[in-house]
């Protein structure tokens, strides 16, 4: 196990969510290879995983190195240029997955063609990951404190709806953009369509095993969904756009201020960009399945195996070199894995030595009978429910959850995403561990009018199902009835 540094400084959990072993590796690399970027800082880091769940900690002092970073972006021309570079890396990193799906397929595996694309790929993917740390709640934080100050010095009484009207974006999001093509899918649903549609939007296929189930979440979809419905979802957000833009611009008249306009601006962009982000890493399933197919039929594994188990680091070795993950380490990172950054070294252990590990480090800081938190208010409202604890991202299950769910209920996970519509709806409040007031909760929460709690950080870690909670997201407080 080696020596666990013993340090006063304080763990505390960053997020936690399903994801594949490669998203784990990714996220500590680019803390050794992405410091040029904005919220990626030095410090101490934990990531573990036990089967696909993952949980991320960091420690107190790092945190503010990251919000001391973030302070970087009250410069108008390094927020703009911040901003550029996010949609750089994004068309960079669709490209080179168009070569992988394209190329890999009809190349050798072990060619210098595809190890270069590879490797192309893998660089892309870390930026995409490094500038999603951009967009973090901590990164940002400074930004949204600063916001709040100018609006509440200038409006007095209801200063905190403001702020969220500030940050909402009025420009047409994924999300939207999302819709408007599966209008299309349901009025031609050629295969044509359908596969154009897949590419572009992949997150829906978080964790499947394969193309073909992947193929079959679309056509289901295609049997359920109604184009006049659609139709009038996609009408209600436009004029939903027109109205939130007419109010922001009273907003920012009555405020007159051009440094809340700037702040809101940024903000903004980097609520649609985090969207965007997020679909390039958990869309890659279905974006790499040629990829993970061939090794999986080179190596002798399951594709499920490839897919959760290898790091992109795994990949590149095996191209190199023909060499593949051993099957008792994949074993033993099905397990639980542990990966711990301490003086800008990364530290990686596997089975029974990770759970070791992770008890020796955090122990002592992890919530214990904690009956009530406080987290940052995204939408206000008041209610009660049992809580249902969400750890998947899988849209079959989601569904699957949602349609067995008849009693009011609170949703309780580490970050929501798209998938989580089907429970969003029947949801009466959210509750979440990471998150600002521009995070995906945070806008969704907003969109359907329910009680939104973000940035808890120990949600996850003290409630369970079952769980009757009291969520006030008035003063940002859940409490646990019983």
């Amino acid at each position: 196990m080696g020596n666990i540094p013993v340090t006063d400084d304080i763990w505390e959990q960053g997020w936690t969510a399903e994801q594949p072993f490669f998203k784990s590796f990714a996220q500590m690399k680019i803390l050794t290879e992405c410091k040029n970027i904005i919220g990626v800082t030095e410090g101490r880091y934990l990531i573990y995983g036990e089967r696909s769940v993952v949980r991320a900690f960091l420690s107190k002092n790092t945190y503010k190195r990251i919000q001391e970073s973030g302070e970087q972006l009250f410069q108008q021309k390094v927020a703009e240029q911040t901003i550029q570079e996010i949609k750089d890396t994004i068309l960079s990193f669709w490209s080179c997955v168009e070569k992988l799906r394209t190329d890999t397929v009809h190349e050798n595996l072990h060619s210098v063609l595809s190890i270069n694309q590879f490797r192309e790929f893998n660089l892309g993917l870390l930026k995409v990951f490094a500038y999603f740390r951009t967009t973090w709640e901590a990164t940002v934080s400074s930004l949204e404190q600063r916001l709040k100050d100018l609006i509440q010095t200038a409006l007095q009484k209801a200063w905190e709806e403001a702020c969220i009207l500030a940050v909402t974006p009025v420009e047409p999001d994924l999300l939207f953009r999302e819709k408007l093509s599966w209008l299309e899918v349901l009025e031609k649903p050629t295969e044509i369509m359908i596969q154009r549609y897949m590419f572009r939007y992949p997150y829906h296929f978080c964790n499947c095993d394969s193309e073909s189930d992947a193929l079959d979440i679309v056509k289901e979809r295609i049997k359920k969904d109604s184009i006049s419905t659609l139709k009038a979802e996609i009408e209600k957000s436009q004029n939903e756009f027109k109205k939130l833009k007419a109010q922001q611009q009273l907003l920012f008249k009555e405020v007159n201020s051009q440094e809340v306009q700037q702040i809101a601006y940024v903000l903004q962009q980097f609520a649609l960009l985090r969207f965007e982000l997020k679909n390039c890493w958990a869309g890659i399933h279905y974006s790499l399945f040629p990829l993970f197919r061939h090794i999986a039929q080179a190596t002798g594994q399951t594709i499920g195996d490839v897919m959760m188990y290898w790091s992109m680091k795994d990949i590149l070795t095996f191209f190199e070199t023909k060499i593949a993950v051993d099957k008792e380490e994949i074993k033993q990172r099905k397990k639980f894995y542990l990966f711990l950054l301490e003086n800008n070294t990364i530290s990686f252990w596997v089975g029974d030595e990770a759970k070791k590990t992770k008890g020796a480090i955090l122990e002592r800081d992890l919530p214990k009978h904690v009956s009530s938190f406080e987290g940052s208010v995204a939408c206000r409202g008041k209610t009660t429910g049992i809580v249902k604890i969400i750890s998947f991202d899988d849209i079959r299950i989601i569904e699957k959850t949602a349609d067995g769910i008849k009693q009011d209920f609170i949703l309780v996970t580490g970050m929501t995403n798209p998938n989580m519509v089907p429970l969003i709806k029947k949801a009466k409040a959210i509750v979440t561990d990471e998150g600002g007031i521009t995070c995906h909760a945070a806008i969704i929460s907003r969109e359907f009018n329910i009680p939104c709690i973000v940035g808890t950080k120990i949600a996850t870690q003290v409630l369970k199902d079952g769980d009757v909670v009291e969520v006030n997201a008035y003063d940002g407080i859940v409490r646990k009835i019983k």
